[in-house]
């Protein structure tokens, strides 16, 4: 049994017990662009429903931080909300 027969035919899966594995529409995602990326989904998906603060994820994923920290979290969160193709699994909200 493949972790793809498991996986919804239609919409977003992720398995986070075990290797990190996210299907879209029952098609396994085989390649990241970055290891960041991939923990960052992980993160998210395992803390979905609550609010994960800017600062929080920058101590996490960019301990250097300020504007270049900033700016390589935001590129992060749009790179991942193109590759999930429905934008609103990532929300954004602003203050």
């Amino acid at each position: 049994l493949q972790a793809t027969d498991l996986a919804p035919k239609n919409g977003v899966a992720l398995s986070l017990f075990g290797p990190f594995r996210v299907t879209i529409d029952g098609v396994l995602l085989g390649e990241w662009s970055t290891r960041k990326n991939r923990d960052l989904l992980a993160y998210l998906a395992a803390h979905r429903g609550q609010v994960a603060h800017e600062e929080k994820l920058m101590d996490l994923f960019w301990a250097q931080g300020g504007k270049a920290g900033r700016h390589s979290l935001h590129n992060s969160i749009t790179q991942l909300r193109k590759l999930l193709v429905r934008r609103d699994l990532i929300v954004r909200k602003l203050d």
